[in-house]
């Protein structure tokens, strides 16, 4: 069952003024347009910003192990799509999102690998490609990635990956796999901090689209850790051992540096839509915790401000429940990153969309 709430219209006068900061990847809505009753001006087809799908089955996880079930994520990754699109197929969900879907798109999926105990589940990351394989994308064309194999701050391999750097299948690789690294001719600016970094060639010259796959988790620092801060595994910190660079892109609570490093055009306009893995979850000791609880649910959305501002509120729902202090306060890096216009973080005028399995 469907249930939306927290349904506002965007009133185009009352915002006009600002909406030169609205940035809006090729070939989606912005905010300004997300408005109902709406028809495209052109042949393309369109899709909401504003809107948060959330697919819950308690079937998800077997609770006696927290191990994931497969089966049950194929269809909620199905559900999650074709809620967020208000569509009939998810082929018709995938061309909404990327444009000029085809078998030469080049589209990766970047996970977090940085918690072993608490990864992106290789079992989201690959029903979200094989969903792409059946949409007519070339299996070879998907790149499943993160910052390390192994070894560097936990990695792919600890996490559950199977590193394929082959021709023949769905890719997974690392920053550090051989033939990739960084791009220093494309580089990420971070004005607060006076920095610019080589992104990773994975972003900068092997895909032309991104999905970005976060973790529902909390985090020392910046209070929460979701679509907005996974793009830290783009530049080099940790597997550099640049320790000075962590402590900088960590200063104030990493604000403004997470909003900074997401809105640089590279990861700004790649990214096509944002899903947090919320299958399991940390409240405290984030983001290298154990899993505190079985959530049982994917969000998915194409405004990672709003995703994360709602991860954020069950993360702080969480923590109320056992007597803990709220950290929307450490994470201002997600009020930043909408004055940035990279999305809105009020809820209220956010769509959310519910949808129950099992």
């Amino acid at each position: 069952m469907d249930e939306k709430i927290s349904r506002r219209r965007f009133v185009k006068g009352a915002v006009a003024a600002g909406a030169s900061l609205l940035v809006t990847p090729p070939g989606l809505i912005s905010p300004l347009d997300a408005i109902e009753g709406d028809t495209p001006s052109t042949g393309s087809l369109r899709v909401k910003t504003s809107r948060v799908a959330l697919i819950t089955d308690p079937g998800s996880v077997y609770n006696d192990s927290w191990r994931i079930n497969r089966e049950r994520v194929d269809v909620m990754v199905e559900r999650l799509l074709l809620s967020l699109t208000e569509s009939a197929s998810i082929e018709e969900s995938w061309n909404k999102i990327i444009p000029a879907l085809g078998p030469s798109s080049r589209i990766s999926i970047k996970v977090n690998c940085i918690n072993p105990r608490l990864p992106s589940h290789p079992e989201v990351a690959l029903a979200i490609a094989e969903s792409l394989v059946k949409s007519g994308v070339r299996d070879n064309n998907i790149i499943i990635w993160d910052r390390s194999e192994g070894n560097i701050i936990e990695g792919l391999v600890r996490c559950g990956y199977k590193i394929n750097t082959t021709g023949n299948g769905i890719r997974c690789l690392a920053v550090t796999s051989r033939g990739v690294g960084y791009d220093e001719d494309n580089r990420l600016k971070v004005p607060s901090v006076d920095r610019d970094f080589p992104v990773t060639r994975i972003v900068s010259q092997m895909c032309d689209h991104i999905i970005n796959l976060s973790v529902l988790k909390d985090h020392g620092i910046s209070g929460f850790t979701g679509s907005l801060k996974n793009f830290y595994g783009a530049i080099p910190l940790w597997d550099k051992f640049a320790v000075l660079d962590v402590k900088r892109m960590h200063k104030n609570r990493a604000n403004p540096q997470i909003a900074e490093l997401y809105n640089n055009s590279l990861i700004r306009d790649k990214v096509r839509l944002s899903v947090c893995d919320a299958l399991l979850g940390c409240y405290e000791g984030g983001p290298s915790g154990r899993p505190q609880w079985a959530n049982h649910q994917l969000l998915g959305s194409l405004d990672p401000v709003a995703l994360d501002s709602y991860g954020l509120d069950i993360v702080d729902t969480k923590r109320r429940e056992t007597g803990l202090h709220s950290v929307r306060t450490h994470a201002g890096y997600i009020r930043t990153a909408a004055g940035l216009g990279l999305g809105t973080d009020n809820l209220g005028d956010v769509e959310i969309v519910r949808s129950v399995l099992g």
